[in-house]
């Protein structure tokens, strides 16, 4: 949370965004008086100036056709300097922005000399091929390593840089697309710019990942770019949507670039990874809990205090069970196997595995969290020799499905067990396969966009969860911030395609929300995608049978022959206890759908609450015998003849349902129904208990209320239930 003096500087933003400048230069006054320490530039004196000659002006009764335009470049100005106070606020008071500011002030930072040193570490490189074998590696070391300190130093700078100017956003928008210097410099300090902006947005720095997504011919440049533009979105740039020409320029420039419908459907895919890796804690007890102990079960190689060690094979087991090790190797490659799966759908399986290893050194060097990993890395060069003598490291860090983050953490973890490695793991260390964690090399695409996106957005994911001064960072994954889809600088027509694509992906990951506001910013009665989803919202979400009913009315207008519209008046129909017109919907759908079994059994069910039991129970008969382990004929069939009273029937047709093993907690509230019914009070009190068990609520009122009707058909009045709910507690 926000000190009181970093939210007075929030408010002098909200003033200006409110169009009052005077407010704004007397609130930043008073701030500049009590906090003496911060040193600005000139720039307050020369926008108070201007102001009171513009006063003075009007003061005098001149008529300035340029007026507005001029008050608004003032609050424009005005607007920068408050942001530059912001992030000179920072520097002062967190300790994660002092210490970068510290570390970048021990270099100079001109556009000539970032140019200068940047195309030279190019050239020096390609030089080294030419010196002497016994001179090359100190000499290459020694490059490497000045230029890793560089590189470390700008990266800072950019950092806790102030708002740029246009000429700073022409400069680095020409040098991240430039072939004359290396990729993965540009990537680097792609990464410096998009956690700057996302900690104090600045339109130039945005314009600058804008250009460099639009104009990189290096996809992974690219992509960074992109990632970084995106994320910006929802972490500052809302700043901009009250401030007239400056707001304007940016929506222009956006709007270009979402105009191209592979970024609008790559926003999407976008958006949906970024969930991916929000949901590493829960993929993680998946593994902990389904994968894990089959692994660990089945594993030859034990972790010990004193290293890593193999098992020793039981003799016997060749004799009493020979097949014992071909099942355990089975039992490991498919658990491999649903790990992959699971990654291959995009889950950060990798997060809990690699998060004890961001404790190294390492990572003590800000720009390391994002260095593009390379083998002349100087952290990497003090590594023991016998490390790159494994063909898997070699496959492993071209290859492996890790972000550059995990593969620093893999082999400095790698350096201290090194010599301790059992020869099992050493075999499998010296193939050139990295099969063993669960996916083949030749599947890793690595120039595939969305691959690229995945490993630079767990590259992030890990920073801002994992770093010791996260609390000081704006985190681009938090619930407030994460999505961009629906921000307003963006025109909604651009993203419409994919916007009801991401709504749906949202209803299956369960997140109201998101789901909410999607539909909210993308609203269009006339378009069949949103009414389905909207009316699946208002059933799902909000419980509300009768809007749910008007929205799936609407998409049967609209398309009549759509049978998800049809279905789901039905089902609404059901909720809301028109029984007629569900008994004719369902009707209709099972004769178009003859194959399709949950508009048959729905029709019975209508049929039911209709208070029909003789025809539905007839042909539920006839069901069960065709499909004699079908558990849900099975319950509608234990219904219809509870409501035939046939209750020993009834009995013996609940008892299949429970021992079936796809039963459910209503089902013993149903059971316990034709028990109360048949006058068993204590086998009717057990099986009510048992369903609040396992549905895990106190109190059976309101699920006995909801069934009233069919309570009164068999005698049951309002006293009686109170008595059953007092009984069962």
């Amino acid at each position: 949370m926000e000190n009181k003096d970093y939210l007075s500087l929030t408010h002098i933003l909200k003033s200006i965004q409110a169009g009052d400048l005077s407010l704004a230069i007397k609130q930043m006054r008073d701030f500049i008086n009590s906090h003496t320490y911060i040193m600005p530039d000139d720039s307050l004196n020369a926008i108070d100036e201007d102001f009171s000659r513009m006063l003075d002006y009007m003061r005098r009764g001149y008529k300035d056709p340029e007026r507005e335009i001029f008050y608004e470049k003032l609050l424009t100005r005005m607007f920068v300097f408050t942001k530059d106070m912001r992030m000179m606020y920072r520097r002062q008071n967190k300790r994660f922005f002092g210490d970068a500011a510290s570390r970048s002030q021990q270099m100079a930072f001109s556009h000539d000399n970032i140019k200068s040193v940047l195309e030279d570490f190019v050239s020096d490189v390609a030089m080294l091929s030419l010196e002497p074998q016994e001179t090359m590696k100190e000499k290459s070391a020694a490059i490497y390593s000045n230029h890793h300190t560089f590189m470390s130093r700008l990266f800072d700078h950019i950092l806790v840089s102030c708002q740029w100017k246009q000429s700073d956003a022409e400069f680095f928008s020409n040098l991240l697309i430039s072939p004359t210097i290396d990729a993965k410099d540009a990537m680097l300090i792609v990464s410096a710019i998009t956690i700057g902006n996302i900690t104090e947005f600045d339109a130039n720095k945005f314009s600058t990942l804008l250009n460099v997504y639009a104009n990189s011919d290096s996809k992974h440049i690219g992509q960074r770019a992109f990632v970084g533009w995106a994320l910006s979105l929802n972490n500052g740039a809302k700043d901009l949507l009250s401030m007239g020409s400056l707001k304007a320029d940016i929506v222009k420039k956006l709007n270009d670039v979402c105009g191209n419908e592979d970024t609008a459907r790559e926003l999407m895919e976008l958006q949906k990874q970024i969930v991916y890796c929000m949901n590493a804690e829960k993929d993680n007890a998946i593994i902990e809990r389904d994968i894990m102990p089959t692994l660990i079960k089945n594993s030859n190689i034990s972790i010990t205090r004193n290293g890593i060690e193999e098992r020793a094979e039981d003799p016997m087991d060749d004799i009493l069970n020979p097949g014992k090790a071909d099942e355990r190797m089975e039992a490991m490659e498919e658990s491999m196997r649903k790990i992959a799966n699971m990654q291959k759908s995009g889950s950060d399986v990798f997060f809990h595995g690699f998060a004890q290893m961001k404790r190294y050194p390492f990572f003590y060097t800000l720009s390391n969290w994002f260095t593009p990993f390379y083998a002349q890395h100087p952290d990497l060069s003090r590594l023991p020799d016998s490390l790159n003598t494994f063909k898997f490291m070699n496959s492993f860090m071209g290859n492996g499905p890790f972000c550059d983050s995990d593969k620093y953490s893999f082999a400095l973890s790698m350096a201290t067990i090194i010599d301790k490695i059992p020869k099992e793991m050493r075999e499998m260390l010296n193939s050139s396969d990295v099969a063993a964690f669960g996916i083949k090399a030749d599947e890793v695409k690595n120039d595939d966009e969305a691959y690229i996106r995945r490993m630079y957005l767990q590259d992030l994911y890990r920073f801002y969860r994992l770093h010791p001064d996260k609390a000081s960072l704006n985190d681009p994954f938090s619930d407030k911030n994460y999505l961009f889809f629906t921000n307003e600088l963006i025109n909604a027509n651009a993203l419409s395609k994919y916007a009801y694509d991401l709504a749906s992906f949202f209803h299956k990951q369960k997140i109201k929300t998101a789901y909410k506001d999607l539909l909210y910013r993308f609203e269009d009665e006339q378009n069949a995608n949103y009414l389905l989803l909207k009316a699946i919202f208002e059933e799902s979400y909000s419980e509300n049978a009768e809007s749910a009913y008007k929205y799936y009315k609407m998409l049967h207008e609209l398309e009549h022959d759509n049978a998800n519209a049809k279905s789901g008046m039905a089902h609404a129909c059901l909720e809301m206890k028109r029984y007629d017109e569900a008994v004719a919907l369902y009707s209709e759908l099972r004769q178009s759908y003859p194959n399709k079994r949950s508009y048959e059994l729905n029709y019975y069910l209508a049929l039911e609450k209709q208070g029909l039991y003789d025809d539905a129970v007839s042909e539920l008969y006839r069901l069960d015998y065709e499909c004699p382990n079908d558990i849900n004929v099975m319950r509608l069939l234990a219904w219809g003849l509870m409501g035939q009273n046939k209750l020993e029937q009834a009995e013996k047709t609940f008892s299949k349902v429970l021992a079936h093993d796809k039963h459910n907690a209503a089902d013993y509230l149903n059971a316990g129904y034709c028990q109360w019914f048949k006058g068993d009070i204590e086998a009717a009190v057990k099986l009510f208990k048992t369903f609040v068990e396992k549905t895990e609520k106190t109190s059976l009122l309101s699920e006995l209320r909801n069934d009233e009707e069919t309570l009164k058909e068999h005698g049951i009045v309002e006293t009686d239930i109170m008595l059953m709910v007092a009984l069962c507690f």
